[in-house]
Order: structure tokens, then C-alpha cells, then sequence
């Protein structure tokens, strides 16, 4: 029932895994976002690191998703 906030940047590592994972999110009714976010830095290693390098982009999304579909 955990809701899920996929967020990868479009130069990180290669991202089927999430790509997959994502794919089975409605299959077993979890509510779920994708939110491409920009590329961070110019290497897949700086994409990798968005988490960390990027919490400004990021941020409002993901506790505006969590906000929805959490109970307080």
C-alpha cells in the first residue's frame, strides 16, 4: 500500500529497472507517480546523484505525492 514517487533523471544510469517496476505499479493497485526530472550535471554519475544534487527540483513534488496519499 506504500505509495511510490519514481523521479529519475534522463542522465543517469541506464533506468529499465525503473522502467519495469513502473510498469507493474498499476497491476498491483499502488498509487504511483513518474516525474522526469531534468538532467543533473553532464555525466551519468552526476544523474545518479540527482537525489542528492538535485532536492530543490525534486522536493515539492515528491511531499506534495506523499501528502496525497498519506494519512496524518
Amino acid at each position: 500500500a506504500t505509495p511510490v514517487v519514481f523521479i529519475p533523471a534522463p542522465n543517469d544510469y541506464p533506468i529499465a529497472q525503473g522502467t519495469a517496476l513502473r510498469a507493474e505499479m498499476p497491476r498491483l493497485g499502488k498509487a504511483q507517480r513518474v516525474k522526469l526530472s531534468p538532467a543533473v550535471g553532464l555525466t551519468p554519475y552526476d544523474g545518479h546523484n540527482f537525489i542528492h544534487l538535485g532536492v530543490a527540483t525534486w522536493e515539492p513534488d515528491v511531499f506534495a505525492f506523499l501528502n496525497e496519499h498519506t494519512r496524518r
